[in-house]
């Protein structure tokens, strides 16, 4: 059971470490916002949507690969402190600029811009030793 746990976390680890390698591509010289949001609602930029909250991870990374601009985000955390807990859940994501018209213009504090989703985080459980 143990070696499954860590078997599904490291696969868990390795599509988030794909999925963000994969956002970040033609991104360069893009701002990156590095707070990290807790309430966040991607779009696929033609009429679809879906709210990120309450995902299982791998729900969640797959909805923001295929969905991948920002249309609300709010409810800034710290994912070294908040993201503890019940494992495999949507626990916040980051944010980049992006040039793509299929991007909604919204107001994240710095006036209205294009995001795409740049790096999801996902509640982990700590074992302790």
């Amino acid at each position: 059971m143990k070696i499954f746990r860590i078997n599904h976390l490291i696969l868990i680890s390795i599509l988030a470490t794909g999925f963000a390698f994969a956002t970040k591509a033609g991104d360069i010289g893009k701002k990156q916002i590095t707070d990290c949001f807790a309430t966040m609602t991607v779009t696929n930029g033609m009429g679809s949507s879906v709210p990120l909250n309450g995902l299982g991870c791998t729900a969640a990374t797959i909805q923001a690969s295929v969905n991948q601009f920002v249309q609300s985000a709010s409810n800034v955390i710290d994912p070294i402190d908040e993201c503890v807990g019940n494992p495999e859940i949507f626990c916040c994501a980051t944010v980049m600029e992006t040039a793509d018209m299929r991007a909604p213009l919204i107001d994240l504090g710095d006036g209205l811009k294009r995001y795409a989703v740049d790096e999801v985080f996902c509640k982990i459980f700590l074992l302790h030793s």
